[in-house]
């Protein structure tokens, strides 16, 4: 053996030994893998805007989070009185309030129906649930009106909304008692909507689900508990959406009278009788 080879066998030796691998002089060092973690899904723009207001929604404080909220939304009788008359002073005051919202989804014009009791909007684009009700969450920190909001998978069963009781279902022979008490004269043939509850992600009517009140929850026969959530009512593309309280266009004529020019507009069948009077 000459020492050429010698030296070679020792630096084979050495190398085998540490964790260096130079082929062809050394062994390949086997080395730890460690098992890939489950990977987290980032979250999206839409789960931070519903997360974060959420979170902020929740955290308001309870003392004047209504003060906006009028006395009648709490007196069911008083409320049916209010919205009974169409184009009421309550419900065009909530119309008013209006809530204009860039979210992930698009542009969202917002205000609640007093009359229907839900969240009324206008958007280009289809808007889920959970959007709807994080965009429904600011309107009411926004305007301090937090008993409107009734979705009571989101709200503690401590801090329920007190207008629960408004969601029930109206009876007509009920509403028709409360208009002919105030003197109001309803047609006979007025229809009469019927209020539907809907539960989370089902999008299923259940109005007609047989229920029975166990405490102060709902619940179907077979014990499944029925939560309320809140009502959206969709009015189309935002283009359709008009600034209410808009003033009438008035034709001034700067002061100038004349018999000549009819201060009411006649129809034709008006205007041909006055003819026909004329002639005689």
């Amino acid at each position: 053996m000459n020492l050429f080879t010698y030296l070679l066998q020792i630096l084979r030796f050495i190398f085998s030994l540490s964790w260096l691998s130079i082929p062809p002089f050394g062994f390949v060092t086997p080395t730890f893998i460690p098992p890939e973690l489950p990977k987290i899904p980032e979250k999206t723009e839409e789960d931070i805007f519903i997360s974060s207001t959420t979170t902020r929604f929740l955290a308001t404080k309870l003392e004047d989070a209504n003060v906006n909220v009028a006395d009648c939304f709490y007196d069911v009788e008083l409320f049916r009185k209010q919205t009974i008359q169409l184009d009421n002073e309550l419900e065009k005051t909530w119309r008013r309030r209006q809530l204009m919202l860039n979210t992930p989804r698009g542009l969202v014009i917002m205000f609640y129906d007093a009359y229907k009791l839900g969240f009324s909007y206008y958007a280009n684009d289809f808007i889920p649930y959970p959007v709807l009700n994080a965009i429904a969450m600011k309107y009411v920190i926004m305007y301090r009106c937090r008993d409107f909001f009734i979705d009571e998978h989101i709200i503690p069963d401590d801090e329920k909304s007190r207008l629960i009781n408004l969601f029930e279902v109206d009876k007509p022979a009920d509403i028709a008692a409360i208009a002919e008490k105030n003197g109001i004269n309803i047609p006979t043939d007025a229809p009469f909507a019927k209020l539907k509850t809907y539960n989370k992600g089902t999008g299923l009517d259940q109005s007609n689900i047989p229920t029975k009140n166990v405490g102060d929850k709902r619940t179907t026969k077979s014990g499944m508990e029925i939560k309320r959530t809140n009502r959206f009512i969709n009015l189309g593309k935002t283009r359709n959406f008009e600034v209410l309280n808009k003033p009438k266009p008035v034709n001034k004529l700067n002061g100038f009278d004349t018999a000549l020019i009819p201060k009411k507009v006649l129809t034709y069948k008006e205007y041909k009788m006055q003819e026909m009077v004329a002639d005689k």
